[in-house]
């Protein structure tokens, strides 16, 4: 029991509101203080009713500037899906989450929030805009999400579910509960926040997620490659013409090792050109992916244009697989097989060449 009084009243009575009148009061409630929720701080990007492929649309999705993302489902203990309906409903978004590229992530999160997910951390201090990228890529490529299930009061049985697990899935996935306990009358609100979970999901109690590293990544080219084929990957991971480069390798939670490039020159401080390795496996080839919507913040559309263009010159399927980049304006990140459109010299001389025009000549993107 609770009872409350204003300073000076004699009398003490009981809260007029002990709960809340639907769901979407909770949803609200959060969406707009995010540091409610367990490892978020406030400073995260928040979208509601994401839609989902396949799936729906989640309640909350919430993403902070380091690139951890946080999947919210909302619940009143009135509600009979609170026991294990919940827990199916957010592991399903999970799931149809898991492997979307970082363009149709970014896409269905800017129609919710209202801007993209770079544009909501361009004004924090020392925000490293290209590992955010990267991270948030590795993070959906290996579904390394937070699933948090939000209630008003927790029940026996849903903490049994979140600790089980905690404790018997992979250390980066994180299945957490809050109970947002809301209270009021007498002209005041009262809100307790408890957190469930967080004891079995610490990196105390589950292991380290590490990086993949230069050397395993090289050796599952090995494996995949034929060896021209991985003599044009150690050329491409080698590529640095100004001693101005930076090696964004992938969680080692994801089934391969990969690795994130962002290349520069003296004269431009920033890094204005960025592709990515991947080694192959059952059957598939080995491929480059071209991070064309990742260098839009830092190039105009005609030297993406110009960039383009020249890679579209490398052997088949090069220019098939590049067919609509500069029609979808650059929001795509398209993969090229090594071992077929870079895997001799001539094609990596091309490459080489295309990737200079833009570091010594291209231009910035005009402000708006």
């Amino acid at each position: 029991m609770m009872l409350m009084r204003k300073k000076g009243e004699s009398n003490w009575a009981s809260p007029a509101v002990t709960a809340y009148h639907e769901e979407a009061l909770l949803q609200d409630l959060l969406a707009r203080s995010p540091e409610l929720l367990p490892e978020c701080d406030g400073s995260e990007a928040v979208a509601a009713e994401l839609l989902i492929p396949d799936t729906g649309r989640a309640d909350l999705v919430c993403v902070s500037p380091a690139g951890a993302i946080t999947l919210v489902e909302c619940k009143l203990r009135s509600n009979s899906e609170i026991h294990r309906h919940v827990i199916g409903q957010v592991l399903a978004y999970a799931a149809s989450l898991w492997n979307l590229s970082y363009e149709d992530f970014d896409s269905k999160f800017q129609a919710r929030h209202g801007s993209s997910l770079s544009d909501s951390f361009q004004n924090q201090a020392d925000w490293d805009e290209e590992r955010f990228r990267t991270t948030v890529t590795t993070n959906l490529e290996s579904g390394a999400f937070s699933l948090v299930l939000a209630v008003d009061s927790i029940t026996a049985e849903l903490k049994r579910i979140v600790t089980y697990l905690n404790t018997h899935t992979l250390p980066s996935v994180k299945i957490l509960a809050v109970e947002l306990k809301y209270t009021a009358g007498h002209g005041v609100e009262i809100l307790v926040p408890r957190t469930y979970g967080e004891e079995t999901a610490s990196p105390a109690s589950r292991p380290e997620v590490r990086h993949w590293t230069e050397d395993e990544l090289m050796a599952a080219m090995e494996e995949t490659c034929t060896p021209q084929g991985f003599k044009a990957a150690r050329r491409l991971l080698d590529f640095n013409p100004e001693n101005n480069v930076a090696f964004y390798f992938h969680k080692a939670t994801t089934t391969l090792p990969a690795v994130e490039i962002w290349l520069g020159t003296e004269k431009r401080k920033d890094r204005f050109v960025s592709y990515g390795l991947y080694p192959g496996d059952s059957g598939r080839e080995a491929k480059i992916a071209i991070n064309f919507d990742w260098m839009r913040p830092y190039n105009d559309e005609p030297t993406l244009q110009s960039l383009l263009d020249q890679l579209r010159e490398l052997p088949d399927p090069a220019a098939e697989l590049l067919g609509e980049v500069d029609e979808q304006h650059f929001r795509r990140k398209p993969k090229l097989p090594i071992e077929t459109a870079l895997a001799n010299d001539r094609a990596l001389e091309m490459f080489e060449a295309a990737i200079m025009v833009v570091l010594q000549n291209g231009q910035p993107p005009q402000a708006e």
